[in-house]
């Protein structure tokens, strides 16, 4: 039985909300709170074959997970110098470069964020003198077997801001030291993304420092910190320059990003809480134990000019929060959640609970369910049922895609478009379906949809439309050219700004214009 507890009755007077400009992708979840992209009307390329390249950074961005002690390699076919450069046409003439030289060492999988013209980037650079001596005289076995950068301990954390237009720098800020080398492609960081709001960017470093930059200028307004989780990775670091050893990384975990409402910013403690940090100030302002699914990220909601946050946890609570405290302004208990919950409008898109997909299947298939809300309570309008039922969104994956008033559940069988407002199954695309780990994300009227994010293949994109005619593959799977940056456990997000795409590579960042030439 769904039970709603009520926590509090609240009238919230408009505050001064840092709103997202227009153009932009502000957070891990878009500027919708569920993978969609704002609309501008525009037309789409048919087949993703036709996307043309605009700019590649004019600085150098590592990969997300690269190097990897448990295999012996180094992410890249086991060479340092398998990493043959590829040329890829500009759309203005003239051509980039990806590849070539020996890799980048892995950086982190925190995704990009779009805001005022600007691509936000961060992650971590190895540097320091002391380096793993266990793994120098493991590998160190001629040339293009060592590469001292992927076995240092400390790091420095990194900010970049680039020009959306060129893709040229505009600033760099570099806390020197301040970081720790994460090594295991597997256990590197999964998720540190920040957000970007009111003239202001957020970014997490390596060991849980928080930072607050002017956007503009890059000149650091406050640092923090996430309390117990950058006291134990302080900690590691420093025992590991005492005994010359690299960090292997917590195996798949920090899952989480940030998020921003009502001027305060919403992380993840990565022990399964969330703090809210004054976003002037730096000061700490609440912390809610428990509270958020290991593969979640926090949902920024808007509502009747208020804003709150909503999360959900394993156990099958989903809370309503005041950003401002912390204090629940509604819980309901229903099935278990995993991935980061998913808006539209007013409308809750949450899993209802766990069935086997047949009988002795030891497999679990959620059921997805559709909740009314506001600021005093939330009401379930659909939940599906027998027939209906459509297997939920699960751990790994990003979250629940939405394009307007059709949600896209996605599962090895394939995706589901449903009716937000009914549940009601509006058209199946057995072809995108699942591998591992998957993302999915909608603009100007199509769904991009990745069957795995984890295993090299992060652009093996599939693209469909998003009407009941239209819902079905357009054009091949597309696998950029360059090559790419991944996460492992947690997808990359993709920023979509008026019809351009804006994705981490593993030797920079690349724009890629999908919109359909006019002639």
């Amino acid at each position: 039985m769904t039970k709603i507890i009520l926590v509090v009755f609240i009238v919230l007077i408009p505050i001064s909300a840092d709103a997202a400009d227009s153009q932009s992708w502000p957070c891990y979840q878009g500027p919708n709170a569920n993978f969609s992209a704002t609309e501008y009307g525009l037309a789409l390329v048919d087949d993703l074959k036709d996307a043309r390249l605009v700019w590649k950074s004019q600085e150098p961005t590592p990969p997300g997970a690269a190097q990897s002690p448990r295999y012996g390699g180094h992410g890249w076919s086991n060479s340092l110098l398998d990493f043959k450069p590829i040329k890829i046409p500009l759309m203005g003439g003239g051509e980039a470069t990806s590849g070539g030289g020996i890799p980048l060492p892995g950086g982190g999988a925190s995704s990009l964020l779009v805001s005022d013209g600007r691509i936000f980037a961060s992650y971590f650079v190895p540097s320091g003198a002391i380096v793993d001596a266990a793994e120098q005289q493991k590998r160190d076995k001629g040339p293009g077997t060592w590469s001292p950068d992927y076995w240092r301990v400390s790091a420095d954390d990194v900010v970049l801001c680039l020009d959306a237009k060129t893709g040229k720098t505009l600033w760099k800020q570099v806390f020197k030291d301040k970081g720790l080398n994460w090594t295991d492609h597997k256990s590197i960081i999964t998720n540190h993304t920040g957000a970007v709001f009111g003239g202001r960017v957020y970014a997490i470093g390596s060991t849980c420092r928080v930072y607050c930059l002017d956007a503009a200028t890059g000149k650091l307004i406050w640092e923090e910190n996430l309390g117990a989780e950058y006291q134990k990775l302080e900690e590691i670091k420093k025992k590991g320059l005492e005994e010359r050893k690299s960090f292997s990384g917590i195996n798949r975990g920090h899952c989480n990003a940030c998020t921003f409402a009502s001027g305060v910013l919403v992380c993840p403690d990565f022990q399964g809480g969330l703090i809210g940090i004054d976003g002037n100030s730096g000061r700490r302002l609440w912390q809610l134990p428990k509270c958020l699914a290991h593969h979640a990220t926090p949902t920024r909601w808007v509502h009747m000019g208020g804003e709150s946050v909503i999360c959900g946890n394993i156990d099958g609570k989903v809370r309503c929060l005041d950003p401002l405290t912390g204090n629940a302004r509604w819980i309901i208990e229903t099935g278990r959640q995993e991935a980061s919950l998913s808006l539209a409008g007013d409308v809750l898109l949450l899993n209802a609970g766990m069935e086997r997909m047949g009988p002795g299947d030891e497999n679990l298939l959620g059921r997805a369910s559709g909740w009314k809300i506001n600021l005093t309570n939330a009401r379930k309008i659909w939940e599906h049922t027998g027939g209906e039922k459509v297997g939920f969104v699960s751990g790994g994956m990003s979250g629940l895609p939405i394009w307007k008033d059709r949600a896209f559940i996605r599962n090895k069988a394939g995706t589901t478009m449903i009716d937000v407002k009914t549940g009601r199954v509006l058209a199946i695309a057995p072809d995108a379906r699942t591998d591992q780990e998957s993302h999915g994300y909608c603009a100007e009227g199509r769904f991009f949809h990745e069957p795995d994010s984890q295993h090299g293949r992060i652009h093996d994109v599939l693209m469909l439309g998003t009407t009941v005619d239209s819902f079905k593959p357009k054009g091949k799977p597309w696998n950029t050219p360059h090559y790419d940056a991944t996460g492992y456990e947690m997808p990359i997000s993709h920023p979509i700004v008026a019809g351009q795409i804006y994705l981490r590579g593993a030797d920079g960042i690349y724009c890629w214009n999908l919109c359909k030439p006019v002639n």
